[in-house]
């Protein structure tokens, strides 16, 4: 059987990059130059995935995509900014809070891909826990600045690349290969579950029987999650009172399973310093010892520092 290349599909070509549309890129998203490339770079990718698709049926040859090369993470940057402002309806701030979400955004760009530049992040706490791309993340922080958001945006961009139903989202590799995104997500198991902790709490007290039991503990002690502001949920009430996210994070931790979680300082108040230190005993001290003890082990600690952006 034949076999084709994926560069040598037809005569479908990535339009040129010179040096200035690569510094026009960066610095002028609307430069009438760049919103000619991004045009010319579509219809490329599109006449792409259609010369593949019209292969794989006609023939039903085999069809040889680039290697994968590690992901340039300026290329995954840009794809969030893109996503940000397709799910959200509007740009990405990366000024506010003097660039706290443009570091955020950045680093958990870095430790999403795997990228070593996530252990120099400017955000992570060397104090308390050594980082470690083998950890989860326990991401602490004021209200509204951003924390969700940003996590529910790289959770719809991957969940939109891996829909064969749309057109395929690329990032350029290392050395400058457009990529199919999904490829890096279903190799790397980049995509992970997100769960608000009212969330968690309301699917615990809906169980009816053992079978709903043992679903509702395999999908939420297995697999790479976030949890959204913990802390702040109810303590379940299901035959009883039980503080539910005690026995998730003790049974995540034995079964290592990567977590990431964000919590709000405790007892912030406007005009007080955030305090890590006390934030963490308030962790500890609603989850217990255990918990506490593993989290140093289980999570890399992002302290942010910023104003609430709600107005």
């Amino acid at each position: 059987m034949s076999q084709k290349k994926y560069s040598e599909i037809e005569n479908n070509t990535p339009p040129r990059k010179t040096a200035i549309l690569e510094m026009l890129l960066k610095v002028d998203k609307d430069h009438p130059l760049v919103k000619k490339y991004n045009e010319q770079n579509d219809e490329y990718l599109k006449n792409l995935n259609n010369q593949i698709s019209a292969l794989e049926k006609k023939n039903s040859e085999k069809i040889i995509l680039p290697e994968l090369k590690p992901i340039d993470v300026e290329s995954f940057y840009s794809r969030f900014l893109e996503a940000f402002e397709f799910f959200n309806g509007k740009k990405f701030d990366e000024n506010v809070n003097d660039g706290e979400c443009r570091k955020l955004a950045r680093t958990l760009c870095a430790y999403l891909i795997g990228k070593k530049d996530f252990l120099r992040s400017p955000l992570l706490n060397r104090d308390v826990s050594e980082p470690s791309l083998n950890k989860g993340i326990l991401m602490i922080g004021g209200k509204g600045i951003g924390k969700t958001t940003i996590m529910k945006t790289f959770k719809e961009m991957f969940l939109y690349a891996s829909n064969p139903n749309y057109k395929p989202l690329t990032v350029q590799d290392i050395e400058g290969t457009h990529q199919i995104l999904n490829r890096y997500i279903q190799r790397d198991k980049m995509s992970f579950g997100f769960h608000t902790a009212n969330e968690v709490v309301d699917a615990y007290e809906a169980i009816e029987d053992s079978k709903e039991q043992e679903n509702f503990n395999i999908k939420y002690s297995q697999g790479f999650r976030y949890f959204d502001d913990i802390m702040t949920e109810e303590v379940a009430s299901r035959y009883g009172k039980r503080d539910i996210f005690r026995t998730i994070f003790e049974k995540r931790y034995s079964n290592h399973a990567k977590t990431m979680v964000s919590i709000n300082y405790h007892d912030e108040q406007e005009g007080k310093q955030k305090n890590l230190e006390k934030t963490l005993t308030a962790f500890g001290n609603r989850y217990g010892d255990r918990v506490f003890d593993r989290s140093f082990e289980m999570y890399n600690i992002i302290e942010l520092k910023g104003d609430s952006l709600r107005k």
